[in-house]
């Protein structure tokens, strides 16, 4: 009964990954570099109706903080992955590299980000060449990472094999995360929503 209160509580506040205009008023930005394990990350911590949000280049421990932990825990441990198809991706998904596209103040973020984690995590994959993009409302980033990869939803997930891109799962997978997963990897990629 707590989790469904809490998460109901979570979906009544947050708005719509849609795109919407934040009102400069609203916002208040402050500059920060982290400094991870990983190397330096460029962000800005930011509010958006008046909850805090992240732009920039950002890590999975940064969305397991005090102000992003409650949805982040409760979706990766919620998602309940497919274990013979996570088994599928384990041989060939260390041969690319992943880049990752969210809102944290995006529903569909919060729900399929940790639940896409979750599947890499299973699948073996190594998190640390995971490259996770926090954009704002208006799907921009800190350095036009968004515009190179053409993105214009949150969240995506990218898949690159040798530096292009073998294909990508925008907002909501078509079938599951990890079977659009296994699609991309066996060169198969569904069409992704809002495809041109």
């Amino acid at each position: 009964m707590k989790k469904f209160i809490s998460l109901l509580s979570i979906v009544l506040i947050l708005a719509s990954c849609s795109t919407k205009q934040a009102n400069q008023d609203e916002v208040e930005t402050t500059e920060k570099v982290m400094n991870s394990e990983k190397k330096d990350l460029n962000y800005q911590e930011v509010e958006i109706d008046g909850e805090p949000a992240l732009v920039g280049e950002i890590n999975q421990e940064m969305l397991q903080g005090e102000n992003y932990n409650t949805w982040y825990s409760f979706f990766k441990e919620d998602y309940k992955t497919n274990s013979e198809i996570v088994a599928e991706l384990k041989d060939k998904i260390k041969d690319y590299d992943v880049k990752v596209f969210i809102g944290t103040w995006c529903p569909d973020s919060q729900d399929k980000g940790p639940a896409f984690f979750k599947v890499l995590e299973e699948a073996g994959y190594d998190m640390s060449k995971v490259q996770m993009f926090s954009l704002d409302r208006d799907k921009k980033g800190l350095n036009g990472e968004e515009a190179k990869y053409g993105v214009s939803h949150v969240p995506t997930f990218l898949f690159l094999k040798e530096g292009e891109e073998a294909g990508r799962i925008v907002e909501n997978p078509i079938n599951s995360i990890e079977e659009d997963v296994r699609d991309i990897l066996n060169g198969t990629p569904q069409t992704p929503n809002y495809a041109e």
